[in-house]
Order: structure tokens, then sequence, then C-alpha cells
């Protein structure tokens, strides 16, 4: 058996998993996406280009460890920064994200501290006297970042539609107002107007999707991650890689879950299967697809992912055509979000383990119940090409 103190995890979830577990402690690297972070980086960095960055991925796709790469960046680039992290728990009105905002910069700018009281102000006069606070602050660098940010602006939302319109206009005033060296960054989902959120703030920001890795660089991951008593060429004559690839569908939060479960598994013929059912069995890999399942997707994707997976892995386009007209633009989504890819005449996982994941979950039988109405076919339909 390989050693998994020596295999290096970026991935939160899995990298502490191993620290707490084996007492070793390993940089949290963030492998390749060089042209990404290069593109990212030029926007960030210089001061004088007023965009605000995105960064999108479904969870787990690498958004906050992005998130927290360019935060090092910035703080290595201008070493007297201000680094204002939002988090969007806890914060239902506008008023009381720029009291949050205003705490973090009470912290580290003078200006901001003098006079401060916004414990009864609305948000609009807070928003008036940060500004300028932002300006008297010697022209230090400012980063205000927010992981989660769509989650902020549902919770906004909540409270009232122009709660979220007016923190969006907010940080458009900041990317818009020349005299800030303020730089902003979030991380979402899926695209504001994805989500119900529309904004000027879109057109004037970088967009960075995490999206999975090309194979070649998936096992050039393996290959990097892999530092052990097993030499590459020993385990790929025992494993099929590009089988381990088809199982994560290439993106890295699912190739280091199996590499986890392989680095603590005998090699045998039954190797990959072993590490892929207890890859299913854990408690972190199943929390995180069941998350995905109930929080980012509609009652459409549902539909399409769970009769996707009672049909064996595979739909036809006739299929699809043939049942509510809402059902085909949904599993265009969900291929444009990396999750189905087209094949032949039909559609299938892009990941073989959430296909894996869905044949495993013990309420599968009862959600399909519950979405299958949406599968049937319609009387007098006509097929509807893909």
């Amino acid at each position: 058996m390989f050693d998994v103190r020596k295999i290096k995890f970026n991935e939160p979830a899995f990298h502490e998993e191993a620290y707490k577990k084996w007492g070793r402690d390993y940089p949290r690297d963030f492998f390749d996406r060089q042209q990404q972070k290069a593109a990212v980086q030029d926007v960030l960095l210089d001061l004088n280009v007023r965009r605000a960055i995105f960064i999108y991925g479904e969870r787990r796709a690498g958004k906050t460890s992005m998130l927290q790469y360019l935060v090092t960046k910035f703080q290595n680039e201008y070493p007297t920064a201000v680094l204002a992290s939002l988090p969007y728990h806890g914060v239902s009105s506008a008023t009381k994200f720029f009291q949050e905002l205003e705490k973090v910069l009470c912290n580290t700018l003078p200006a901001a501290s003098s006079g401060s009281n916004s414990e009864h102000l609305s948000a609009s006069h807070i928003q008036t006297d940060i500004i300028p606070k932002l300006q008297e602050n010697g022209f230090r660098p400012i980063l205000i970042y927010i992981d989660e940010f769509d989650n902020l602006l549902r919770e906004l939302r909540k409270t009232s539609p122009n709660d979220a319109n007016e923190v969006l206009g907010f940080f458009l005033t900041l990317i818009e107002n020349p005299d800030l060296p303020v730089k902003t960054t979030f991380t979402t989902v899926q695209p504001l107007d994805a989500t119900g959120f529309t904004s000027p703030l879109s057109t004037k920001a970088l967009h960075l999707v995490m999206s999975p890795f090309e194979e070649e660089d998936a096992i050039d991951m393996m290959q990097t991650m892999l530092k052990t008593g097993v030499t590459w060429d020993d385990l790929i004559s025992i494993l099929d890689i590009k089988a381990i690839c088809r199982l994560a569908g290439c993106w890295p939060y699912f190739l280091k879950a199996l590499l986890t479960h392989l680095a603590q598994t005998e090699p045998s013929p039954q190797w990959l299967d072993q590490a892929k059912e207890k890859t299913l069995r854990d408690v972190n890999v199943s929390n995180t697809l069941m998350h995905v399942y109930q929080n980012h997707f509609d009652e459409d994707e549902r539909a399409v992912m769970l009769w996707l997976a009672n049909e064996g892995g595979k739909l036809t386009n006739e299929k699809l055509s043939l049942t509510v007209p809402s059902l085909l633009p949904a599993a265009q989504q969900l291929e444009k979000r990396f999750f189905l890819k087209e094949e032949e005449d039909g559609i299938v996982f892009r990941t073989d383990i959430l296909y894996d994941w869905f044949k495993h979950w013990g309420e599968f039988k009862e959600e399909w119940k519950k979405y299958r109405y949406k599968t049937l076919p319609i009387k007098g339909t006509e097929p509807l090409r893909y």
C-alpha cells in the first residue's frame, strides 16, 4: 500500500482530513489553470483596471481555492494592502451588509474608524459615509472579496429586492470611481443573470469559470500528486487511468477523492472498484453531491438527472424531446455546467461517480416517483432537436 501522507491535497475537505488524520502538513498548492490565473492576475494587480472579478463554478469546483490564491497574490504585490473579507452568513439586509463592511474597514483604516457610528443609520447613509473614508486611506490598495456572493444576494432578496440591488450598485460605484484604489472579487455558482440578478456590474467584470480539467491536465495532476513509494509506471500497470478520469469527469475534487481512497486500499484487480465504493460512502463526497442536488438544481434539472440515472445513464434525444418543453433547455443547461455531456444520439453523465451516487442513494426511488410525471411523453408532441 502506498502512503496517503505523501499525497498533496489542496481541496480543503480532503487536505484537512489527511492533515488531521496523519499529522502531516503540506502547502496548499493550486494546481495548473495557468492561463486563468494569468488573466485574472492582470486585472487584479493593476489598480488602474476598473473591473470586478467573478469566479464561477459548481460546489467543490475550486472557486474558494482560486479566491484564496488571488488574495495571497494581492497581498504579496501590495504588502500594505487592506484585505476586507465579508461572509454572507448572518447578513440579511443592505443595512447589515454595510455595517459589517464598515466594521471590517474600521479595523484597518484609521479614517474609517474616526467618527464611525453606523448602528442606527440607513444603508444609503452608511454608503455615503464609507466612500470618502476609502479615499482618505493614503492610497493603500484595498481588496474586498466575498465568497458565495450569490448566497448573500439571495439572503438580501428575501428581505427586499432593493437590498440586493443596493449592494450591487455600491460595488459598481467602487469600480467606476478612478480615485478609489479598490479591487473587488466574488465567487458564485452561476453568473448573476442566471440566478435572477441583473446589474451593469456584470458587464464591467472579468468572468472566470472553474470548469473541469482536460484529460491531459487531469492525468498530469495525478502524476504530480502521487508522490508515493509506487512509481507512476507501476501504478498505471494496475489501474486504468482513463477510467479514473471518467469516474471523476476530470473534476479535481473527485480525482482527489478517488486518489485518497486508492491510497488507503490494497492494490488488487478490484482496486479502483473498491476505492470507488469507499468514495461513494465518504461523508464529504455524499454531502457535496446532496448539497448540489438540493440547492443547485431546479425542479426540471432534478427531473433530468433522476430520469437519466433511471435510464441507466443515457437518455436519447428523442425521448427527451417528447416530454414537457422545459426539460430540453434544462438538459442543455446541465451540459453547459459540466454535469452532462452529449454523446452520439443522446446525453450521458459527464461524471460517472455522480451516476453511481444516484444508484446508491437511499432516497432515489422516492425522488424519482416525485419527478417522474415530468418525463412522461406528451401525446401529439413532435420530436425536437437537442
